[in-house]
């Protein structure tokens, strides 16, 4: 994954009332409690951009999350010419298919679900991955393409959270 630099970065969790969690990230600590409806939250500074880096939570269990990096994010919206991915572009851009890809540019593809009644705090599946040959092909063309212009001027890891779906209404992507 990537976290968006120089932030604030809430992590939050369920566990059983009255556990004590502990986060360890970039050499800092982090403390809480879980709370009687069994959420957890601490806010993590990310600081400079850089990575990979391990993301520890210890509770009742432990858990590791691996090869984080801190960059900048970015949210890619839109219908489907921001879905199209570039194995549908494979035949302009095969270089790119082909290619060696770039580590330090990830996406995350948000799970085509429905919620008509209003937000949601959890999106079942999903996953991070990494601009390599036998995943980039799944990456969105628009996003990815905007992404490698960006990681080429600033040197900084770049996640790209794609929201976008095709045949939605414009209405959709805009605020009343």
């Amino acid at each position: 994954m990537v976290l968006q630099r120089e932030k604030s970065i809430p992590l939050v969790g369920k566990a059983n009332p009255g556990i004590p969690v502990s986060v360890h990230f970039r050499g800092q600590s982090y403390h809480t409690t879980v709370d009687s409806d069994s959420t957890w939250q601490v806010d993590i500074r990310t600081e400079d951009a850089g990575g990979p880096y391990d993301l520890q939570i210890k509770g009742s269990e432990e858990y590791v999350i691996h090869n984080i990096l801190v960059g900048d994010v970015w949210l890619c919206s839109g219908q489907s010419n921001m879905e199209l991915t570039l194995e549908r572009l494979k035949d302009k851009y095969p270089e790119v298919i082909h290619g060696q890809g770039n580590s330090k540019i990830r996406q995350f593809t948000v799970p085509q679900t429905y919620n008509f009644q209003g937000p949601v705090s959890n999106i079942p599946g999903g996953n991070w991955m990494e601009a390599r040959p036998g995943s980039i092909e799944k990456f969105s063309g628009v996003a990815y393409f905007f992404a490698e212009k960006v990681f080429q001027e600033t040197g900084v890891p770049i996640g790209i959270i794609l929201n976008a779906l095709g045949g939605s209404p414009a209405q959709a992507w805009i605020s009343e």
